[in-house]
């Protein structure tokens, strides 16, 4: 599914053991994506996308008071983003964290 719509939300990760960051970037209405940097080609690549647009969708329109917030736990395995004030999305970081994720 693309990675279609406005960014609204960056954090940094880390991989346990890894010297390099990775980026967790949100995307309306409620999209993950992690980026990794290739540093062979220098480039950002996807290391795995989540989508909950189809959640956000059944759940209804809702004013949401508060901006997304993005944020990675301390032991860098979860994920987290805050969406439509309401609606916490946990996402794994580990190993498995791989590939196209559609709920």
């Amino acid at each position: 599914e693309p990675l279609a719509g406005r960014a609204v939300g960056l954090a940094v990760w880390r991989r346990p053991g890894s010297r390099a960051d990775a980026l967790l970037l949100g995307v309306e209405p409620a999209k993950l994506s992690l980026l990794e940097l290739d540093e062979v080609s220098g480039t950002l690549r996807t290391r795995a996308s989540f989508s909950f647009d189809a959640l956000a969708a059944e759940l209804g329109p809702r004013d949401a008071p508060l901006p997304v917030r993005l944020r990675c736990d301390p032991t860098g395995e979860v994920g987290l983003m805050l969406a439509f004030s309401t609606l916490l999305l946990a996402v794994p970081l580990d190993a498995t964290c791989v590939g196209t994720h559609v709920a």
